[in-house]
């Protein structure tokens, strides 16, 4: 958003200064008309188109402009410009070329920046106010009218005006296909980075994304203190499952378990599953003591439903550690592993969890 808002100050500080260059060449021409009105009333005009511009460039530089559609309110610089070139037209008609360029070239300050819409709509003022000025000339007989000066002169100030409008469709057109494919692109880099984290069987968090989060885990808790526990869950007996009933079926039981976890689970936890049949669970703010709590509780809803097509019940064992501030990844998730091996060789369907060299407690079979 600051790069935008540097973007608008920029373009506009540069718009300034052809305005100002106009607004310079607009005095000098003033001056040089020997039919021209008083100094102090050509002053005034500048003045007011100088007040003015500097209103709309606070307006856009302190924000205030951020909520519509056109941050840097293209359009309304631009017909603000075209107005000051319009009272030069007027006061100097013999001048007439000069205005001409002058609004043909605030036409490519909107090209790039306005929509096909808003560009014709500053495309019909700049033809309104041209029109305008060469009607009250006529009318004053100001002008010295040569009918086809003229009509070449209108004709090619309109065919220019055209010209830029066809050229701001097709820019139009090419911003609109460059955002459609920007947001493809961000889209695709999203999915990507999706796929980078995720398991895609299960659809939690896959290993990479796990010691990444670990990491941070570790850094917050050795800074501020706050615990953390890791638990490794394993179904009991998957071998069979697969062996029995085949790997489709044992692929649903690991989807369906995986969602048990994930709904098992609060947001600022990681479920992930690690390799296989295992599962890692990254509890953060939790001392071990409450962690047990939550761990059997998901140990009984998994022992009471029913998985996949086929109705299995399923088990699971689970091993718990805290983390030990200094620690390394690799001795927590060992540790982890280990615990996990002695709820398994204990008889399965069980937590284990230990803190450091101590057993904290040791579920089996319980129902909290």
């Amino acid at each position: 958003m600051r790069d935008f808002q540097q973007d608008i100050i920029r373009r506009h500080g540069l718009a300034s200064i052809g305005a100002l260059m106009f607004s310079v060449l607009f005095v000098v021409a003033s001056s040089l008309n020997p039919e021209a009105e008083a100094a102090p009333g050509l002053w005034y005009i500048v003045g007011v188109f100088w007040l003015g511009q500097a209103a709309l460039l606070w307006w856009v530089i302190s924000g205030r402009s951020r909520n519509l559609r056109d941050p840097a309110m293209t359009a309304v610089f631009m017909c603000w410009a075209t107005t000051l070139i319009s009272f030069f037209l007027y006061c100097c008609p013999q001048y007439r070329p000069i205005a001409l360029l002058g609004y043909l070239t605030v036409m490519p300050y909107g090209v790039f920046r306005l929509s096909w819409r808003g560009f014709l709509g500053v495309a019909l003022f700049t033809l309104a106010s041209y029109t305008m000025v060469m009607m009250l000339q006529i009318h004053q007989q100001d002008l010295n009218w040569r009918p086809q000066r003229e009509i070449i002169y209108g004709l090619a100030f309109v065919a220019s005006l055209v010209a830029y409008c066809f050229l701001g469709r097709e820019v139009a057109i090419l911003r609109e296909a460059y955002r459609m494919k920007n947001r493809e692109l961000r889209r695709a880099l999203g999915r990507i980075e999706e796929l980078a984290v995720t398991d895609e069987l299960t659809g939690l968090y896959n290993r990479r994304y796990l010691l990444r989060s670990l990491e941070r885990s570790r850094a917050l808790t050795d800074r501020e203190g706050l615990p953390f526990v890791v638990a490794l869950v394993d179904i009991d007996h998957f071998k069979q499952i697969n062996d029995l009933h085949g790997h489709r079926v044992g692929d649903q039981v690991l989807t369906e378990l995986a969602q048990q976890l994930r709904m098992s689970v609060r947001e600022v936890d990681v479920a992930a599953r690690y390799g296989g049949e295992e599962f890692v669970l990254l509890l953060s703010g939790l001392t071990l003591v409450d962690a047990e709590q939550v761990l059997n509780r998901l140990r009984v809803s998994v022992m009471e439903q029913r998985f996949s097509e086929t109705g299995l019940p399923l088990t699971v064992s689970i091993g718990a550690t805290q983390y030990l501030p200094g620690e390394e990844t690799d001795e927590l998730i060992n540790r982890a592993d280990r615990l996990l091996y002695d709820a398994k060789r204990a008889g399965r369907n069980r937590i284990v969890a230990q803190q450091g060299a101590l057993y904290t407690s040791q579920l089996a079979g319980q129902q909290l």
